[in-house]
């Protein structure tokens, strides 16, 4: 890639390849598109408890695909949309239950749009139906490893609208010749079937020739309530912060494979153990 001569070059080179879905105060330009479409899977028997205990439940699998879009309608307005249109959650080997969602729509405002750093707010509205099936695929009493007898359930949805809003910054920079970059973010969710929360996001990131590697960071925090159910699959009221890697090939110039792994540091109400994500993106 031609040498950066300027932090706003390197943002330049960034849009010349497909782009992390975590946008970080940058909007698509007017008419731009970019789409990822993503394979999550969730493999366990083992999750956090209510107060962040270890514990061991039956074998689960957990497998979703998710479609997340962006499409630039004013050069400081892009529309975005999140979709899950197919999940799947088994646990013990038998018992299984289907479900959608979350749809989650709403737009990304540019406030600063022009040199190295960007900034941004972001609006949007969610909704995510019950199960289709079982609601619950698991419900009974365990002991935890440290002695602790929790009530413990693997409920693959909970049915909820949300709103949610986000403040977001980014910054675009160069390491020698490779362009890298810095984002944050920090929002609030209001939920009607559970517990409002903040939620924040942070990634660093590289991209070296047709790769792109990512460090990544994650927040939710339900207003620190106390957390008192254990739900297996982390959906509805649950604590954590995580940390994951990303990795991406470009195929082209506009289209891309990606893998992700993500983790925890710390939980409550959630699965432990890692989660994959495989995906195809691309832009226009």
């Amino acid at each position: 890639m031609r040498r950066a001569l300027s932090a706003l070059a390197v943002l330049v080179g960034l849009a010349s390849l497909p782009a992390p879905a975590a946008a970080g105060g940058w909007v698509q330009k007017e008419g731009g598109f970019y789409g990822k479409l993503t394979s999550r899977l969730l493999i366990g028997s083992a999750a956090y408890g209510a107060g962040g205990e270890s514990v061991s439940v039956p074998s689960y699998l957990d497998s979703q695909l998710n479609l997340y879009l962006e499409v630039g309608v004013h050069e400081r307005v892009t529309v975005v949309g999140l979709l899950t249109p197919y999940g799947r959650a088994r646990v013990d080997g038998e018992d299984s239950a289907h479900y959608l969602g979350p749809f989650v729509a709403g737009a990304r405002v540019g406030l600063l749009t022009e040199g190295p750093t960007r900034v941004a707010v972001e609006a949007h509205y969610g909704y995510a139906p019950s199960a289709i099936g079982t609601d619950r695929l698991l419900d009974a009493d365990f002991t935890a490893d440290d002695g602790t007898d929790l009530q413990v359930v693997y409920r693959p949805a909970v049915e909820t609208h949300r709103v949610e809003l986000q403040g977001q910054v980014g910054r675009g920079f160069a390491i020698r010749d490779t362009p890298a970059w810095v984002t944050g973010m920090l929002g609030v969710r209001l939920n009607t079937g559970f517990e409002h929360a903040l939620t924040g996001y942070g990634q660093v990131g590289v991209q070296p020739w047709r790769f792109r590697f990512d460090f990544h960071v994650s927040l939710y925090e339900p207003f620190f309530q106390t957390v008192e159910l254990t739900n297996v699959s982390g959906v509805g009221n649950t604590r954590y912060l995580g940390a994951g890697f990303g990795i991406a090939f470009a195929l082209s110039d506009n289209v891309g494979l990606t893998l992700d792994a993500d983790g925890v540091f710390y939980a409550q109400s959630n699965a432990r153990t890692p989660s994959f994500a495989f995906g195809i993106e691309g832009r226009l």
